[in-house]
């Protein structure tokens, strides 16, 4: 009786410890196949919605429920000593696509200089920009903040034919720096970059979009800043286009 009683209990407790871990394992999203594509973009008024995100209201609270909780957070102090705050996902899975994303939160100024590791050396970057880790646990204030930008980087290959394919022509073709090329959808807040074969999607407001635009051009490095980013890609064999995104109250 007694060791029957000990193997209900051990049931409970492992099947309980799954439950609990199951979203710290698992790569991704509450997502099925054909849902959550990086060309399903609804804009409703001054916002855009994709990946079941919404720009500007998600926090990342919801987007950690959206993506799951294999992300790490980490603060970036331009050359300008301008911050933003970034929370970076290594893999998600999305509507069948697999991909690595960065977003970007809005968190005032004076709070994300006093954030937990925000007094830290922190570590240089490519860029000229400092990086600071920092907890997993994200405070109360960075659960709260919304996404104001958000990176896209799909494992399977986005030439243009695919891209024009499903998202139909841009509304103007940029050329950068070396062979840095950008496709522009000011209407949905996208900007489409090509660097090595590599695509990166970019998405913001699209009343945000004319410092996209800005930023892109300005773009030389294609290396990504965060250390986390860089290192996985190197570990690809691929760069990553980072745009410096600072949010926007972040800037007041």
């Amino acid at each position: 009786m007694h060791r029957r009683w000990y193997w209900v209990l051990a049931t409970v407790m492992v099947l309980a410890m799954a439950a609990t871990l199951e979203p710290v394992f698992r790569p991704g999203s509450r997502s099925r196949t054909g849902e959550d594509l990086p060309w399903q973009i609804t804009r409703t008024g001054d916002t855009v919605e994709v990946f079941g995100l919404t720009l500007g209201e998600t926090t990342l609270a919801g987007a950690i429920d959206k993506l799951g909780q294999r992300y790490e957070l980490a603060l970036f102090l331009d050359r300008d000593h301008t911050p933003s705050l970034e929370a970076y996902f290594r893999a998600v899975s999305l509507g069948g696509l697999s991909a690595r994303m960065v977003l970007n939160l809005d968190l005032r100024r004076d709070i994300l200089r006093h954030l937990p590791g925000a007094d830290a050396p922190g570590k240089p970057m490519p860029s000229g920009s400092r990086r600071f880790a920092l907890p997993e646990t994200p405070p109360l204030a960075v659960a709260r903040a919304p996404i104001v930008a958000l990176t896209y980087v799909p494992v399977a290959s986005f030439d243009q034919d695919l891209v024009e394919r499903h998202f139909g022509l841009p509304a103007e073709r940029l050329r950068g720096t070396d062979t840095i090329r950008h496709w522009l959808y000011p209407e949905l807040g996208l900007a489409i970059s090509w660097e090595d074969g590599q695509a990166v999607f970019h998405y913001v407001r699209p009343t945000a979009f004319s410092q996209l635009r800005d930023r892109l051009l300005s773009t030389t490095d294609v290396t990504a800043d965060a250390s986390n980013v860089l290192d996985d890609a190197r570990h690809h064999g691929r760069g990553w286009l980072r745009v410096v995104w600072p949010g926007d109250r972040s800037l007041a």
